[in-house]
């Protein structure tokens, strides 16, 4: 990223993203002596986010920036060197948005950069194919149903199981580096510290590759992401279209609003709606079809009644499903079992094999 600055600085440079919600804006800036309050300007230049969305720019060589408690305004700081540039099209949430995923449950974010969307769609082809230098042993993996039911599918498991572009599933995508960069974008930090709090540790519940492949696929019953074993739910997924999302080729239908009734189904025992449970909370006036672009991104509340239908038409429908959750998860009793993505410890794509 190039900025258009004036006078050159020995300093290292860094960005300030501040997103300002309201009538005013968070000014608790704690400065070093180098950085004082008549240095800060705005400027127009590139945000990493957007080509419209504004930064200012400070000049130090030791920056902390942290928004006043229980400020009513939104305040997102993001430092990143010069030259290294967030490769998302995705500009930071406003309040106008926050309210409208609050009410209907979710929320489409905007659209990912060419190249970018060429790289995942690319990686998760030769993942499919046993081609990426991945380890695939603690990978889950599932071809897809033959028939199309979903009480069809063979089990999910650990391993390969052949080259073939007929996977229903790939989980476990996070040890993938093309695919941990995009799941730790600052953009969805950003996201996870409104939904769960800031500075909580996040880590990942399941990073996946959904695929319906051309002219099958597998129809997928209503259903809600309640995870039984866990003491707190995961509250929200991030759904990116790796092709075109469409009514023929079985994008995902919600119900807006039907987080708003919890978990309807608590146990889990059979997780997807009954049928009388179907015509009551999912009757086809309510179902709204998540139709997307390639590229586009979605967030959603885990409580959102979604289903999916087969492919009917020669496009096949790629998507990756990354679901965040608070690291503090126990799963059965037990801390720690889920990789932390955002916080200590927090994986890194350079110890990664891919």
């Amino acid at each position: 990223m190039r900025l258009q600055s004036g006078k050159k600085k020995k300093e290292s440079r860094h960005i300030l993203q501040g997103i300002c919600q309201g009538a005013g804006y968070c000014q608790r800036i704690h400065e070093t002596r180098e950085m004082r309050a008549s240095e800060k300007r705005w400027s127009n230049a590139r945000s990493p986010f957007s080509s419209s969305n504004p930064f200012f720019e400070v000049p130090c060589s030791l920056m902390v920036a942290k928004c006043i408690p229980k400020c009513p305004f939104l305040f997102y700081a993001y430092t990143a060197p010069v030259g290294k540039t967030n490769r998302l099209m995705l500009n930071p949430l406003t309040e106008t948005q926050w309210s409208k995923f609050e009410e209907h449950g979710y929320l489409k974010l905007g659209q990912l950069e060419a190249d970018q969307l060429a790289q995942m769609q690319k990686q998760i082809d030769e993942i499919m194919m046993g081609k990426a230098p991945v380890e695939y042993d603690r990978m889950l993996m599932q071809l897809d149903s033959p028939s199309g039911e979903y009480v069809g599918l063979d089990p999910q498991t650990k391993g390969f199981k052949g080259a073939s572009l007929d996977y229903r599933k790939s989980q476990d995508l996070e040890f993938c580096p093309i695919f941990l960069r995009y799941i730790q974008d600052p953009i969805f930090e950003q996201i996870c510290s409104r939904v769960y709090g800031a500075d909580v540790p996040i880590s990942i519940f399941r990073a996946m590759f959904m695929n319906k492949p051309a002219n099958r696929g597998t129809f997928l019953p209503w259903h809600q992401d309640g995870v039984e074993v866990f003491d707190r739910d995961p509250r929200m997924i991030v759904w990116t279209a790796l092709d075109p999302a469409t009514k023929e080729n079985g994008c995902v239908q919600v119900i807006p609003g039907s987080h708003k009734n919890g978990l309807i189904k608590p146990t889990h025992e059979e997780w997807y709606m009954s049928d009388s449970q179907v015509e009551e909370f999912c009757s086809p006036d309510r179902i709204v079809y998540l139709e997307l672009a390639a590229g586009e991104v979605v967030l959603l509340n885990n409580y959102l009644l979604h289903a999916s239908d087969k492919n009917r038409s020669n496009q096949s429908r790629r998507a990756l499903s990354v679901c965040y959750m608070d690291a503090a998860t126990l799963e059965n009793g037990q801390p720690g079992k889920h990789s932390v993505v955002f916080g200590p410890n927090a994986l890194s794509s350079e110890r990664l094999a891919c």
